[in-house]
C-alpha cells in the first residue's frame, strides 16, 4: 500500500476526462488496495468498481459484514 499511498499524494492533471495519470494510479491503487484488503482484513467478495472522474469506490465483505468505500 506504501506506493499507492505516495502516488496518491501527487498532483493530478486537472482535465475533463480521466487522464493517463489517473488510469495508472487507478490500476495501481486499485491492485494494492485489493492485496491489502485480502492478506491484512480478510476481506471477500472484494468488487472496486470502474474508474469514474478522479474517485474510487467499491465493496468488500469481512466477517459477513459488507463494507462501501
Amino acid at each position: 500500500m506504501e506506493k499507492a499511498i505516495q502516488e496518491t499524494k501527487q498532483e493530478f492533471i486537472s482535465s475533463s476526462h480521466r487522464t493517463k495519470q489517473y488510469l495508472a494510479w487507478h490500476r495501481l491503487f486499485k491492485r494494492e488496495f485489493t492485496k491489502f484488503l485480502q492478506t491484512e482484513l480478510g476481506a471477500t467478495r472484494i468488487k472496486i468498481l470502474r474508474p469514474n472522474h478522479f474517485d474510487m469506490s467499491g465493496f468488500f465483505e469481512v466477517s459477513g459484514q459488507v463494507w462501501y468505500f
